[in-house]
């Protein structure tokens, strides 16, 4: 699963929790998290890191030099 591709699915368990879900689940292979209302703090710190895995991991255009 990429980084973006958690990104997408932690947005979602947020967007879960502040509309009244009590708790949600995130998998990746043997891992499992689960977060609750009271975790809604840890989830946004932890869609803040995925955040910037996606932003390291985009192309970004080379650099030239000219004379």
């Amino acid at each position: 699963m990429t980084a973006a591709e958690k990104l997408a699915e932690a947005k979602d368990a947020l967007h879960n929790l502040l509309t009244g879900k009590r708790a949600v689940m995130l998998q990746y292979g043997d891992t499992r998290t689960q977060f609750t209302a009271g975790d809604i703090d840890q989830l946004r710190r932890y869609i803040a890191e995925l955040e910037g895995e996606v932003d390291s991991t985009k192309a970004r255009r080379p650099l030239t030099v000219r004379w």
